[in-house]
């Protein structure tokens, strides 16, 4: 089994897009094909948007993490958002998750990032777990958004 970490660059775009369908419909979210192209395209053209890692296993892609920069004076300087960490189905359950955290992590201390946020939904046990285990913190207060049109 070989397995490498790299940027995504534009040619992997639908790839990215077929598995961020299939990430999207665990949970029902909606999933808009041409907004996400739009902004994958805009995402890996820009490096100060973050960092889009992909796994692959023998020169096959089956998963992807999303690195999303921001700056936070609470966290004492950059941080980055988990947007997205996705492994395919019939990867799953080998410590590719684990692997994968563990090379993100690593990036983050490289570029100098403070604290790496997440959101994780209740019912993924798998997930809370992993992340409890990395020392990842709930926080007494709720994640909130509001659309801007």
């Amino acid at each position: 089994m070989l397995l490498k970490f790299r940027l995504a660059k534009t040619d992997d775009i639908e790839v990215i897009l077929q598995m961020m369908k299939t990430f999207y419909e665990i949970d029902h979210y909606p999933f808009d094909y041409q907004q996400s192209l739009e902004n994958l395209n805009q995402f890996i053209s820009n490096d100060n948007f973050g960092k889009l890692w992909l796994l692959e296993e023998n020169h096959k892609v089956i998963g992807y993490l999303v690195f999303s920069f921001s700056f936070s004076f609470e966290f004492g300087g950059r941080d980055a958002f988990i947007d997205e960490f996705f492994i395919l189905e019939s990867c799953r359950g080998r410590g590719l998750g684990r692997k994968m955290l563990d090379f993100s992590l690593k990036q983050a201390k490289d570029l100098d990032i403070k604290a790496v946020h997440l959101e994780v939904e209740k019912h993924n046990i798998r997930g809370n777990r992993l992340y409890r285990n990395y020392d990842f913190q709930e926080h007494d207060r709720y994640m909130m958004t509001k659309r801007i049109y």
